[in-house]
C-alpha cells in the first residue's frame, strides 16, 4: 500500500511540474505594459465602432412600430457655390500655384541660355579630343 501511495505521489508532483514547464515556452505575446497609464477618460485615439456592430440592439415592439430607422447615407452641402469656385477654379488649369509658374520661368531661362550656347554641326568636333593623332 505503501509503494502504491509513493508511485502516485511521484506520478502527480511529476505530472504538475511537466505541466508548469510547458507554460514557460512557446511564442511570447505583447505585455500589458503599453497599455500603462492610459486613462479611459483621457483616450487621445478613437476605438472605433466595432462593439457597436457588434452588440446585436434588439428594438423593443413600440420603438419597431413608431420609431424611424435613421438613413443609412445624408446627402450634405459642402460649402456654398462661390467658396466651392474659389477653391476649385485653378484645378484644371496648367499652373495651379505660383511656385509652378515660378519654377516654369526658371526652366524657360535655362532652355533658352543652353539654346543659345548650344553647338551645331562641325563646331562641335574643333576639340582636341576629336583631331587625328
Amino acid at each position: 500500500m505503501k509503494r502504491f501511495l509513493i508511485i502516485i505521489l511521484i506520478l502527480i508532483v511529476s505530472g504538475t511540474t511537466t505541466a508548469y514547464y510547458a507554460q514557460s515556452g512557446g511564442t511570447k505575446r505583447e505585455g500589458g505594459s503599453r497599455r500603462h497609464g492610459k486613462l479611459g477618460l483621457k483616450r487621445a485615439k478613437s476605438k472605433g465602432h466595432a462593439d457597436e456592430f457588434a452588440r446585436s440592439k434588439k428594438k423593443g415592439m413600440f420603438a419597431r412600430l413608431f420609431r424611424k430607422d435613421p438613413p443609412s447615407w445624408v446627402n450634405r452641402t459642402t460649402g456654398s457655390k462661390t467658396s466651392n469656385y474659389k477653391a476649385n477654379r485653378r484645378l484644371f488649369r496648367r499652373h495651379r500655384e505660383m511656385g509652378h509658374v515660378d519654377n516654369q520661368v526658371a526652366q524657360d531661362k535655362q532652355n533658352s541660355r543652353r539654346e543659345k550656347r548650344r553647338d551645331r554641326g562641325n563646331k562641335s568636333f574643333s576639340s582636341k579630343k576629336y583631331k587625328s593623332k
